[in-house]
């Protein structure tokens, strides 16, 4: 009892003690109404012309939800895509040392062959 009794006067004495007088504070409460009446105006209008062209886009055979799991669609593959490439360009890197390796043994006269998918090392 006592808490909401020091709330009340504190309350209270904020109030009287900011220097505002009632004039003052309707005066920024009417514009802040303003303010909150021409934002939500803007809103209204704003969703209208969203509902607008989702119609024409629908008029011409665009259905905007199917194009985003299109694209959804589009960005997994070309993320599969990215992947696949990026094993690729290991799967270079691995075999570029290895030629560089093989090149090495056929200058020392050792001869390379590949028989039934295996390597045969031979000297020449």
């Amino acid at each position: 009892m006592k808490t909401a009794g020091f709330l009340v006067l504190g309350a209270a004495l904020l109030v009287t003690g900011c220097g505002y007088s009632e004039d003052q504070w309707q005066a920024q409460l009417s514009k802040y109404n303003k303010l909150k009446a021409d934002d939500d105006a803007k809103l209204a209008d704003a969703k209208k012309k969203i509902d607008d062209l989702t119609r024409k886009l629908a008029a011409m055979g665009v259905d905007v939800s199917s194009m985003k799991s299109d694209l959804d669609e589009q960005q997994k593959a070309l993320d599969a895509y990215k992947e696949r490439a990026r094993q690729l360009e290991l799967i270079k890197e691995r075999f570029e040392k290895l030629k560089a390796k093989l090149d090495t043994l056929t200058k020392l006269g050792l001869v390379v062959n590949v028989r039934h998918n295996r390597m045969v090392i031979s000297l020449g």
